[in-house]
């Protein structure tokens, strides 16, 4: 027999407990041992190494000086026998179980090394059982020669310490608790100081500022996280990783570097292809490429292709894309469907596993949710639809991911109602998205809210005015009917707006300045866009020169981020935005070479059938 035999054993046991195959691990441990005590055996191999190299145990090498330029080495090793080669056996196995989280069947097998230990009076394998009992006894007792294993104590591994923070961490982002609350669980937990754990910690950590609405710390945290695990990689790295590049690629494509994006999800799956959690890498890449085919228009094939297969890695976001889909087909109704089906489905299964029963969220006979709002019918729904399907079970700190869901198909909805002008239905959507960004404490949700009110606001208001035009004022018995137009009992309050416009300008200042702070590339250029739009249509008594040479800039600003994307809609939309900037200051010849540049890109753009109007974005 040769040594290096019993080494590839040991290294095959180290290579299947990084794979955590138990079953592999013992049996090739039990073969290194079986080799190491065959060598014992064989009076002809020379003992030059310990029998368990990996344990730390150094053999002790004395040189002397025979005569003038001449020295004789010899190696002293301790006499190795059957006893001693068990004693290290039981250690290593402890090792291995206590890494599985066999407390009990690890405890023993360090008992048994105590007493092989004893048997053989090897001092060696003594001090490796004091060693492995002070490295793997998390209640730190002292080390005892007795026989007992104490049965009262439970003795916990890191792994189980890592789940039970989790676990409570996770739980109490579910319910909504306030952002200090969890970040004293998080800095009282003792895993956040293991370097072992450091990366899952703090992944944990990013991902709740990501929730709160803090993309850019959230992104700052993702970069701290691949250079400390490619430092010091951790037992979950390939996880881990996965989730820090899925994050990186989502804010490459948010800031417009959409080949950075790609490029970057292309090397992470072909560096990280040897692991098997690849589906962050995967799911984010989709959504980049995703998104690129929803800003062009052109292939929307292509984007049912990829909504389909986003369903294999989360069904809610895929059906969050299928709305968006069908919003760029026209199919409004069926853009409408798909929404509500998605709130409600969030809503019931919320309040389930909280434990509150809504009898109203029930049909009576068919056993089916009813809308929140008057434009669902009391019918069978879907009848002919195809609707998405949802796991029916919900993980640990999945609820506040749902919660995240149901805000942007609030927001999408909202949207879609203000567009087509149905604003009493979009006023009760607010109080609805509003109920739920309290409970959350998603104040970044609410910023957005405030945006839309403002919106609703301004088009009431000029409906209103169209109306007040309209109606003869001199005329007494004329009546303004507001019942047809979608405006109830609240418009007279909004319509003191219209000698309130600067609250509203206030409103909306203060507004994009918490998110202009907060929030990443496309929605601060989204934002900013909003604000002119709605600037312009407020009648105020400031200088539209001012206005002009502070939103000039930020809107060239946005015309090239978006150029960049080849959003090309949004690009026409600035276009229309800076033309009617400049006819309202009476630069007509600068008006007209907006206008130019608008119809040539229109052209170039395979838009001309369509009328200008079209290209104004109503809202964000």
């Amino acid at each position: 027999m040769y040594p290096e035999v019993s080494y590839t054993h040991y290294a095959s046991h180290v290579y299947a407990l990084q794979k955590r195959n138990l079953t592999m691990a013992e049996n090739e441990l039990h073969a290194y041992f079986e080799t190491c005590m065959a060598s014992v055996q064989n009076p002809e191999m020379s003992l030059t190494t310990s029998t368990f190299p990996a344990a730390g145990t150094a053999s002790t090498t004395t040189t002397t000086t025979a005569g003038p330029g001449t020295s004789a080495s010899s190696v002293l090793t301790p006499s190795i026998n059957s006893s001693n080669t068990c004693a290290h056996m039981a250690v290593t196995g402890a090792a291995m179980h206590l890494n599985f989280g066999h407390w009990y069947k690890g405890k023993c097998l360090i008992k048994e090394a105590l007493q092989k230990s004893l048997e053989s009076e090897s001092k060696d394998s003594l001090g490796h059982v004091k060693v492995t009992h002070t490295l793997l006894n998390s209640s730190a007792d002292p080390f005892r020669y007795d026989n007992e294993v104490p049965m009262k104590q439970s003795f916990k591994s890191n792994d189980v310490t890592l789940t039970e923070f989790r676990t409570k961490f996770w739980s109490a982002l579910d319910t909504g608790s306030e952002p200090y609350k969890l970040l004293t669980v998080y800095f009282n937990s003792v895993n956040i100081i293991s370097q072992a754990y450091f990366t899952v910690c703090q992944l944990d950590l990013a991902t709740m500022w990501q929730f709160y609405g803090y993309p850019n710390m959230a992104t700052v945290l993702m970069q701290c996280i691949i250079n400390a695990d490619c430092l010091e990689p951790c037992r979950h790295s390939d996880t881990v990783l996965a989730n820090a590049f899925a994050n990186i690629i989502k804010e490459f494509n948010s800031m417009g570097s959409i080949e950075t994006a790609l490029k970057l999800s292309k090397i992470c799956r072909s560096t990280l292809c040897r692991f098997p959690n690849q589906s962050p890498l995967l799911q984010a890449s989709m959504e980049v490429e995703l998104e690129q085919h929803l800003r062009s228009g052109y292939d929307l094939a292509q984007c049912d292709r990829l909504v389909n297969s986003l369903k294999l890695y989360c069904p809610w976001e895929s059906a969050i894309r299928q709305a968006e889909v069908e919003q760029k087909r026209g199919n409004v109704s069926y853009t409408h469907d798909i929404l509500r089906y998605i709130i409600d489905t969030i809503i019931a299964r919320r309040d389930n596993d909280c434990g509150l029963l809504q009898q109203s969220a029930k049909n009576n006979h068919n056993n089916q949710l009813l809308q929140s709002n008057e434009l669902w019918s009391q019918t069978n729904p879907f009848s002919h639809l195809i609707l998405p399907t949802f796991p029916e079970h919900t993980p640990v700190g999945g609820l506040c991911k749902l919660a995240l869901i149901e805000l942007r198909a609030h927001l999408a909805l909202i949207e879609l109602l203000i567009t087509l002008k149905l604003y009493v239905y979009a006023f009760n959507e607010i109080d609805i998205t509003l109920k739920l960004c309290k409970r959350y404490r998603l104040s970044l949700g609410i910023e957005m809210i405030k945006l839309l009110q403002c919106a609703i606001h301004l088009s009431m208001n000029n409906k209103m005015a169209i109306n007040d035009n309209t109606n003869n004022p001199n005329d007494k018995n004329t009546k303004i009917d507001h019942t047809n137009n979608d405006v109830d009992s609240s418009s007279i309050w909004i319509h003191g707006l219209k000698q309130a416009n600067p609250n509203v300008t206030f409103e909306l200042n203060a507004s994009l300045e918490e998110m202009l702070h907060r929030t990443d590339q496309l929605t601060k250029f989204r934002c900013q866009v909003f604000l002119s739009r709605t600037r312009l249509l407020i009648d105020t008594n400031e200088n539209n020169h001012s206005f002009i040479q502070m939103h000039m800039t930020e809107l060239l600003k946005a015309l090239n981020y978006y150029r960049q994307l080849d959003d090309r809609k949004r690009v026409l939309d600035i276009l229309v935005l800076m033309a009617a900037a400049l006819n309202s200051v009476n630069e007509y010849v600068k008006r007209n070479e907006v206008s130019k540049s608008f119809h040539i890109l229109r052209e170039h753009f395979g838009f001309k059938s369509l009328p200008s109007n079209r290209f104004v974005v109503d809202i964000l």
